[in-house]
């Protein structure tokens, strides 16, 4: 067995999450190809998130890693600081820190065509989605 790592690309369109009883929404790529949760994969710390600007994603919109606050005081901090009005953010699962939640919001709200790139140990057995 190798120590090197395994890359997981997944390829879809950012979705929004959220149903009743949610606190908040939980972002998300949907995998193309599948349906319902079957290709729901949400976002998690580490991964590299690709948004692409056009459906043949050719044209990269914003790339990073995803770095998500979850503490609710920290989030407001966070949007104080960027003059984002805090009641105007479902941000019960992350605040992203390296993107202004604007425009966070509105690349989530198109729907853009998007790619996630998740690095997993060779020797892990942990599930990349959980």
């Amino acid at each position: 067995m190798t120590d090197k790592n395994q890359k997981t690309v997944i390829e879809g369109h950012l979705m929004p999450y959220y149903e009743t009883g949610m606190e908040g929404t939980l972002w998300a790529v949907h995998e193309d190809g599948k349906d319902g949760y079957d290709g729901l994969n949400p976002l998690e710390n580490g991964m590299l998130l690709t948004v692409f600007n056009d459906a043949a994603r050719t044209q990269i919109l914003w790339q990073g890693a995803v770095d998500f606050e979850k503490d609710r005081a920290q989030q407001e901090a966070l949007l104080r600081a960027q003059k984002y009005p805090p009641r105007l953010g479902p941000w019960g699962y992350g605040l992203p820190k390296n993107i202004h939640p604007y425009d966070w919001v509105n690349m989530f709200s198109q729907e853009k065509p998007a790619r996630i790139t998740i690095d997993k140990p060779a020797h892990s057995n942990e599930p990349l989605i959980k």
